[in-house]
């Protein structure tokens, strides 16, 4: 049962963050050795979710591995282009990706749920900008950091409200 408890911690400060950056900001900034990396990361974490999930195969298992793919793959074409506002508009397209996938840590999904969507991921749409901003201007390990020191206190929260109470 600590398992369990410890786990929760584990994946909410570091995998989750981890394969968040990996999919969305990765490939905001792209060379080939990025591209090598982001594939080898997204083939990574596609496998690693497979291998946890066992037999039953969701749509959460691939979704991440696959919009850093689409991600990457339309930055490349963006960039061979060259066209000018192209950074801007991945910048837009990753950070929109990011708020809209956080809406399914709000479960279940009902109609109230979906209709204040706006309401609900504005803030982590605002958190996703900042993050991008970081990873172009100081690095992909300071915005990985920031976004693992945002989780803390919610995880943190989740990891308590999870405890067995003490009697």
């Amino acid at each position: 049962m600590e398992q369990i408890y410890s786990s929760i911690l584990v994946v909410g400060i570091l995998i989750a963050p981890l394969t968040e950056e990996i999919a969305f900001r990765l490939p905001l900034l792209i060379n080939r050795s990025l591209i090598l990396l982001s594939g080898c990361s997204f083939l990574a974490i596609l496998t690693w979710n497979l291998i946890i999930s066992g037999n039953h195969i969701g749509i959460g298992t691939v979704i991440l591995p696959l919009i850093g793919f689409c991600l990457l793959y339309t930055n490349y074409v963006i960039t061979a282009s060259r066209t000018l506002n192209g950074f801007k508009y991945m910048v837009y397209i990753s950070c929109s990706l990011f708020a809209l996938i956080h809406i399914l840590n709000y479960r279940p999904l009902s109609t109230l749920s979906i209709l204040l969507s706006p309401l609900i991921v504005a803030p982590i749409l605002l958190m996703g900008f900042g993050f991008a901003f970081m990873r172009v201007r100081f690095g992909f390990f300071w915005g990985l950091a920031a976004h693992m020191l945002i989780n803390i206190p919610g995880i943190l929260a989740i990891y308590q409200s999870s405890l067995p109470p003490h009697i």
